[in-house]
């Protein structure tokens, strides 16, 4: 999750969060899968830490069984597909993006409740308040701040 920090003069403030992405961990690299302006896009993690050092950059980590076939272009092709019938049925609900992409993968690895559906996800929906649905062997932990300002 990340939030925005505004600064004037010596006060400093934080905003709601305003943005949410996956970190994927393979074969010792570390990848980053977020949607900026309706772009999904995959960056290294060094990357998505030089791009957000401005901001106040939470990590929660997801407790979950061993994933062993972990192909980033499938679950991407699947996600924009998805996307594209969302918005060609126009059912009338707005999608966040954000947190649709972090829905779209937990759907896709069954991480989340069947019951939920994963375009309705918004952000406040992965936040320290809201207890996310996941099924019973998936569990997110709290989070942690990973880089100082």
């Amino acid at each position: 999750m990340i939030r925005k920090v505004n600064r004037v003069g010596p006060i400093t403030w934080k905003s709601s969060c305003n943005h949410i992405a996956i970190v994927i961990v393979k074969n010792d690299f570390i990848y980053v899968l977020e949607n900026i302006n309706g772009e999904n896009l995959v960056h290294e993690y060094i990357e998505f830490c030089r791009m957000h050092r401005h901001d106040f950059v939470l990590l929660r980590r997801l407790y979950r069984p061993e994933i062993h076939e972990l192909d980033i272009s499938n679950i991407l092709q699947k996600l924009e597909k998805a996307l594209e019938d969302i918005s060609s049925f126009e059912l009338g609900i707005t999608v966040n993006y954000s947190s649709a992409i972090i829905g779209f993968v937990y759907h896709y690895f069954n991480w989340l409740d069947p019951e939920i559906d994963w375009t309705t996800l918004q952000l406040k929906d992965f936040s320290p308040e809201c207890s996310l649905s996941l099924n019973h062997d998936v569990k997110l932990g709290t989070y942690v701040l990973i880089n100082k300002m």
